[in-house]
């Protein structure tokens, strides 16, 4: 327990500067927007694993009007998934063009 207090001082001590630093905002929105990214990555897993009951379910049940509406939540699912997945691809560009020194533009 001890050295994961002695990791987390660390990465505090190494990354407290840039907090605090003339750049601090658009650092802090970066890391809050990660952290939202993630949350909302998650959140869509479990859906996917909740769906994926209903799904199966309408199949071994046969119901043809749960399994239509079981297709169309996971098509409205997926959409959500793909711009999240290329929003958080476009900000991993963005932010490595920064550090490169080009342009984000």
């Amino acid at each position: 327990m001890s050295r994961l207090f002695s990791t987390l001082a660390t990465i505090w001590r190494l990354a407290s500067p840039y907090f605090f630093s003339e750049d601090r905002w658009p650092g802090r929105i970066l890391l809050g927007t990660v952290i939202a990214l993630e949350l909302i990555s998650v959140a869509i897993d479990v859906m996917f694993n909740q769906w994926n009951n209903r799904f199966y379910n309408a199949l071994q049940e046969r119901n043809w009007d749960s399994f239509v509406y079981e297709l169309a939540f996971f098509c409205v699912l997926a959409t959500i998934y793909i711009v999240l997945a290329v929003y958080q691809l476009y900000l991993t560009i963005s932010i490595n063009g920064f550090r490169s020194g080009g342009g984000a533009g």
